[in-house]
C-alpha cells in the first residue's frame, strides 16, 4: 500500500451513528411516568351512577323579558339519570360524567288543560369540588360547567280526555347545544352514598322552533336538582 494510501486511511473519521437507546430510555420514563400518575389517581378515584329529580324551567332573555303578552314559564318536574366519576375523595378534586337530564317548563296548568315543553338532554358536566372526610361521613362542594346537546323536544298538550304532542325541530347541530355554569353540595355516608343538591344556570340564549317554525321568544335553561348516587 502507498504512503499516500496510508495517510489517507489514517486520517480517516468515521462518524459514530447516534444511538437510539437514549431517546428510547426516555420515551419508556415519560410512559411510564404518565401510567404511574393514573395509577395513583385510581386508587383515589370512583365511578357512581346517580339519578334524581329536576326541578326545571326556562326564563325569557333579551326583548322577550319585557314582553308581557308572553305566558309565564313555570317550574316543571323532570328526572336525571347517569353515571359520574371522582377523583379524590377527599381533599381537592374533580368530576366528570355523563347524563341524560329532562328541562323544560310548564306553558299552562288549570283544571281543564297542562301545556308543558320538555327536553331531553345529554349533558356532560366538569366540576371542580372540595371534600371533607370526617371518616364514615364527608361533606363537599362542587362548581364547574357543562355541556348538553337537546335529544329530542316536545310541547305537550294534555286534557282529561286527549293528549296532542307537538315535536320541536332542529336544523343543525348548533341549535341542539346549549351550556352553562353549575354549583352545588352533598353529604357522602360510608363512602358508597351521595346525596347532593344542584343548580345548573344556562348561559346560552334558546330559540327553538316547533313543528319547523320559529318561536317568537328565546329562552335559558336553569335546573335545581337533587340527586341520590352509589359509588362503586
Amino acid at each position: 500500500m502507498s504512503s499516500v494510501n496510508k495517510n489517507l486511511f489514517r486520517n480517516k473519521t468515521i462518524p459514530l451513528k447516534k444511538s437510539g437507546t437514549q431517546e428510547f430510555m426516555k420515551k419508556r420514563i415519560a410512559l411510564s411516568g404518565c401510567l404511574l400518575f393514573f395509577l395513583a389517581m385510581n386508587l383515589f378515584s370512583q365511578f357512581s351512577l346517580q339519578g334524581g329529580l329536576n326541578r326545571a324551567s326556562e326564563i325569557y332573555v333579551g326583548s322577550s323579558a319585557s314582553n308581557a303578552n308572553l305566558p309565564a314559564l313555570k317550574n316543571l318536574t323532570g328526572y336525571n339519570i347517569g353515571m359520574m366519576y371522582q377523583t379524590p375523595q377527599k381533599g381537592f378534586g374533580f368530576a366528570t360524567g355523563i347524563a341524560l337530564s329532562q328541562k323544560g317548563s310548564i306553558v299552562n296548568s288549570d283544571s281543564l288543560t297542562d301545556v308543558y315543553r320538555q327536553f331531553n338532554f345529554l349533558e356532560i358536566p366538569l366540576h371542580l369540588r372540595y371534600c371533607l372526610d370526617f371518616g364514615n361521613m364527608g361533606l363537599y362542594g362542587f362548581g364547574g360547567v357543562y355541556g348538553a346537546y337537546a335529544l329530542s323536544g316536545q310541547k305537550i298538550s294534555e286534557t282529561p280526555e286527549t293528549q296532542n304532542n307537538e315535536n320541536f325541530t332542529y336544523s343543525d347541530f348548533n341549535c341542539r347545544v346549549d351550556y352553562g355554569y353549575t354549583f352545588g353540595a352533598g353529604i357522602q355516608f360510608f363512602k358508597k352514598i351521595q346525596i347532593q343538591a344542584t343548580w345548573n344556570q344556562g348561559w346560552k340564549n334558546l330559540t327553538n322552533y316547533l313543528n319547523g317554525e320559529k318561536e317568537p321568544f328565546s329562552t335559558k335553561n336553569k335546573i335545581f336538582a337533587v340527586n341520590l348516587s352509589y359509588l362503586f
